[in-house]
């Protein structure tokens, strides 16, 4: 943001008029050639906690989450609900899929996943055998 700024603010001669410049093609084709230099570090999101991240990726579910059975339970608990929102209702149904083929998870799924459960719990579901 600061380098895009920096760019608005320093038009070629002859433009004045520094908000129509930003609304210009010219000003966005000159300023996405240019190369930015970026000091990130690990609070940034990157580096070493974020190389540890990556490694998660990709880890499947296990324990009751990694049912699908399960899934479809608390999908069908939720469908009528209004604890649950309609973006986290259509995360249960793909979880029903992903955890009958296994597939891996991101770490923010993962999150997820654990804070669905939580949620449900604290709601009142409860599995059914």
């Amino acid at each position: 943001a600061t380098a895009a700024y920096a760019h608005i603010m320093a038009p070629p001669q002859g433009i004045s008029n520094l908000s129509e410049w930003a609304k210009k093609k010219d000003c966005w084709e000159t300023f996405n050639i240019k190369t930015i230099e970026l000091d990130l570090s690990a609070t940034d999101g990157f580096g070493e906690r974020r190389s540890e991240s990556r490694m998660a990726e990709g880890a499947p579910l296990t324990g009751a989450v990694a049912k699908s059975a399960n899934w479809l339970q608390l999908a069908t608990w939720a469908k009528n609900r209004d604890d649950f929102d309609r973006k986290e209702r259509a995360f249960m149904r793909s979880m029903i899929e992903a955890s009958s083929k296994g597939t891996g998870l991101s770490p923010k799924q993962h999150k997820w996943v654990k804070d669905m459960w939580a949620k449900a719990a604290k709601a009142g579901f409860s599995l059914k055998d």
